[in-house]
């Protein structure tokens, strides 16, 4: 996972990117060398479920999904809330230097 991180979201392990066993698929790669407010944040896809890991200077959040899973609301677990409330962590500890 770390080494994927370094490499454009791109495993070099022939396991693959794996979290507690479960293997995942990078489905998108967001980083902009250019822009030092630019976080690596990596989307991963596994059958009914993914994560979100995004790395600020002192740590690397991981969030995953199960979308057999129900939220609070009784809405199933999702990407897009899952996202958000990752970036926003990142971004949130990354804008306090950590």
């Amino acid at each position: 996972m770390i080494e994927a991180l370094d490499n454009n979201g791109v495993a070099k392990n022939k396991a693959g990117i794996r979290i507690y066993n479960q293997k995942y698929y990078t489905a998108r790669f967001d980083y902009d060398a250019k822009d030092p407010k630019s976080l690596k944040t990596l989307y991963l896809k596994k059958e009914k479920g993914g994560a979100c890991l995004c790395v600020t200077k002192n740590f690397i959040i991981v969030g995953t999904f199960n979308a057999n899973q129900k939220m609070q609301n009784g809405v199933a677990q999702n990407p897009g809330e899952l996202n958000k409330r990752i970036e926003t962590l990142a971004k949130d500890l990354f804008s306090k230097g950590s």
